[in-house]
């Protein structure tokens, strides 16, 4: 291929922003100039061409086509109600909850081995429901969840509220479960000083702690063979501890919610 032709393919890609399989690159390459180009000559080439090779992040069909705009509103309409009684930014802590139920069996790893890849069964399948808070600005909470109920609910705010005692106010980002949305629930959060921002339906792509979860499970699935519930409860609060360690969860939220609206830069 020719720097020409190199160029040509690059300014093709870019203005089509479109997903492509390898072997449609491999034949839009042969119907254009006439080669057959191996599809591992195809990856070298998108790769030299900036592409990224990944699976798509699945967005929901009733996902407001303004779901971004909707949680910028909102998040805003938070800042400057806090800003009006007196809380500065720094004052405030941010965090995106979320419930999730790792499992073993989970099988999400792959492993390098000769021959046959074969692990042994022990019959026990352990699942945890586990309540998670991914703080940016403040402190991180993992707990156990008996049910997803107002009083639980209740329950896990007191916690984050507790973990963050030397903030002003907690911002706590989640979903719109209805136990997220009870009078009972935003009464305490209230009383507490937690401020809750319900995410924009059908949209949990805006909330970071989604990647943590998954995060939380491959380390679940690498990590051998779990014997006991205690021992499971563990793994998932060492595996959570160690992924919210990391903002690169957050960085295109921090990007574009956080530091355009607190007007407060975090470093990555």
């Amino acid at each position: 291929m020719t720097a020409e032709q190199f160029e040509e393919l690059c300014r093709k890609l870019r203005s089509e922003q479109r997903l492509w399989t390898t072997r449609e690159l491999q034949e839009y390459l042969q119907e254009r100039w006439g080669v057959r180009y191996s599809l591992r000559q195809v990856r070298r080439i998108a790769r030299r061409c900036g592409l990224g090779y990944r699976k798509p992040y699945v967005l929901d069909e009733r996902r407001p086509e303004d779901a971004e705009l909707q949680l910028k509103r909102v998040l805003r309409k938070v800042v400057n109600g806090l800003a009006n009684k007196g809380i500065a930014a720094s004052d405030v802590a941010i965090g995106y909850a979320d419930e999730s139920s790792p499992q073993t069996r989970c099988n999400r790893v792959r492993y390098w081995s000769y021959g046959d890849c074969r692990v042994r069964d022990y019959h026990q399948k352990w699942r945890c429901n586990t309540f998670g808070f991914y703080a940016i600005r403040g402190k991180s909470v993992v707990r156990g969840l008996v049910s997803s109920r107002s009083k639980d609910m209740v329950e896990q705010l007191t916690e984050i509220r507790e973990a963050n005692v030397g903030y002003k106010r907690v911002i706590v980002v989640w979903d719109n479960v209805s136990s997220h949305k009870t009078e009972e629930v935003r009464e305490h959060a209230k009383m507490i000083g937690i401020e809750l921002v319900n995410l924009p339906v059908y949209s949990p792509d805006l909330n970071p702690i989604e990647y943590v979860w998954k995060g939380v499970r491959r380390r679940i699935a690498e990590s051998g063979i779990i014997r006991s519930r205690e021992e499971m409860v563990l793994r998932i609060k060492s595996a959570f501890e160690e992924c919210v360690k990391f903002r690169s969860y957050a960085k295109s939220w921090i990007e574009k919610f956080y530091e355009p609206i607190f007007k407060v830069s975090l470093r990555m």
